[in-house]
């Protein structure tokens, strides 16, 4: 699988209480990064690594965190596409870009960006 271009940004939203889904659109198809929340209940420790699924075949991939940084910097380029889920891609973006290691990407309703 081979993404050259990335189109734009279907939808970014929180998956519980601490993971995420991005859904976007690129010149190969439709594609899910699902990026998991770790920790317990209250507390927060990171993000385990991502995933990205493609919505035509069902594939699925882990990815590591240099290849979730790379799509991070393409998806991050068509970010005027997300409309009301800005908040919240540019939350998983930064997140996908640090490794999983940012406290600021913390899922928790209560924190700002």
């Amino acid at each position: 699988m081979q993404i050259s271009r990335v189109l734009r940004i279907s939808r970014a939203k929180l998956q519980g209480d601490r993971s995420y889904l991005l859904v976007f659109v690129a010149d190969t198809g439709t594609y899910e990064v699902f990026l998991p929340g770790m920790g317990y209940p209250g507390i927060f420790t990171g993000f385990g690594p991502p995933s990205l699924r493609s919505q035509q075949t069902a594939n699925s991939w882990v990815m590591d965190w240099s290849s979730a940084e790379l799509l991070a910097l393409h998806i991050e380029q068509v970010m005027d596409t997300a409309g009301d889920d800005q908040p919240t891609a540019l939350l998983i973006l930064d997140a996908l870009k640090g490794g999983g290691r940012r406290e600021a990407a913390c899922a928790s309703p209560d924190n700002e960006l």
